[in-house]
């Protein structure tokens, strides 16, 4: 019997046009990446989150905001919530 192995990281388009032909096999077995899921990237992960959440609350915007154009309505949302504006927003 002979194996063939293939490595995929991160690809920007799901699934890549180049494995859709492979996923369909039967001999095919596909697995999540799991590198960065150990206790340390946990508890790192976790910890960024926590405080993320806490500027958020505390009307600061997060460190790592993904989507700065959804912060002025998130801001409007926050103020009805709080009572109180959030800051200006990142940038």
């Amino acid at each position: 019997m002979r194996f063939r192995l293939s490595s995929q990281n991160t690809i920007t388009r799901m699934p890549s046009p180049r494995l859709a032909a492979r996923r369909s096999s039967p001999c095919t077995l596909a697995s999540p990446h799991i590198a960065g899921t150990t206790r340390e990237a946990r508890l790192n992960i976790a910890t960024l989150a926590a405080r993320q959440l806490l500027d958020v609350l505390d009307g600061k915007p997060p460190e790592r905001l993904l989507n700065p154009r959804a912060w002025p309505a998130f801001a409007k949302r926050f103020e009805r919530a709080f009572g109180f504006a959030p800051s200006a927003g990142p940038g």
